[in-house]
């Protein structure tokens, strides 16, 4: 049996959630808002780093979102103005890049591991080879995001099958900044693009963090996640809820009201094709 990066990541945070997901096949009907501005944001960055001008992959972006994603979103305005923002600021914080991208969103195979897929591949000036990892979070988040990369298996996954010294965590920022009463939808995505572009509040909205990671585990590390797998094989034990993942990242978790006992009709389908685990 081979347990994807993801399936691990899972099962690191909360088995009780893991069970949701893999052994029950379960999936929210709803979509939260942090994950579809994340995803959002993240197919206008794939678009941008694969060559397209930032306002012509925006209103791609964003015509595909309204087609999918956004169907069922309440707070269509925000996500759209933080799309209008990040795709103004990002170009103009980073207007000249001290490396070349050798691929994007390229799945990459990589032993014991299934596939992965790297946001950016980059190699720097010296020749290094880089995962770039975008993560559209809060401020407040960074120092969990690094402080994970120790016992999460993907990172060390993407940095494997990319021959990589490291993964950059990418951070773009969310602004807080609601729409007024008194302002339209287009005069509210001047007002984020002009707070994204404002050279002042760069350090507020960007910033990366360049983390060496090496190619082998050690012997026990690897010991670890062979016994992590062989648990999530065969879960013969009741799966532990981890209670500190009910509102990971600022977040509630979307099988919240699962494990809370409270009516959850109409909030979760069956997902038949679940190829995370072969």
């Amino acid at each position: 049996m081979r347990i994807s990066p993801s399936s691990l990541n899972l099962w690191l945070e909360c088995q009780q959630k893991w069970g949701y997901v893999y052994l029950d096949n379960l999936e929210p009907t709803f979509t939260p808002e942090y994950l579809n501005i994340g995803h959002i944001i993240h197919r206008w960055l794939e678009r941008y780093y694969k060559g397209m001008q930032a306002i012509e992959a925006r209103d791609a972006t964003w015509e595909e979102a309204l087609g999918t994603t956004l169907k069922e979103v309440t707070e269509v305005a925000r996500i759209k103005a933080m799309l209008w923002g990040i795709s103004a600021g990002y170009p103009e914080r980073y207007k000249t890049e001290e490396f070349q991208v050798l691929s994007v969103e390229v799945p990459s195979k990589t032993d014991p591991y299934d596939i992965v897929i790297p946001d950016v591949i980059i190699k720097k000036p010296n020749g290094e080879v880089w995962v770039l990892e975008h993560k559209i979070t809060t401020q407040s988040n960074t120092d969990k995001y690094i402080k994970h990369i120790g016992i999460h298996p993907q990172p060390h996954a993407e940095v494997e099958a990319a021959k990589a010294v490291g993964i950059c965590y990418n951070f773009i920022y969310k602004a807080e900044i609601r729409q007024k009463q008194t302002e339209n939808l287009d005069e509210y995505c001047v007002r984020m693009a002009t707070e994204y572009t404002n050279p002042d509040k760069h350090p507020r909205y960007y910033q990366r963090s360049w983390i060496y990671i090496p190619h082998s585990h050690t012997v026990n590390e690897r010991a670890s996640e062979e016994a992590i797998r062989m648990k999530m094989s065969k879960p013969g034990d009741k799966l532990q809820r981890n209670p500190h993942a009910c509102f990971n990242y600022g977040s509630e978790c979307a099988f919240l009201p699962l494990c809370q006992g409270v009516s959850s009709e109409g909030l979760y389908r069956t997902r038949e094709d679940r190829s995370l685990i072969a």
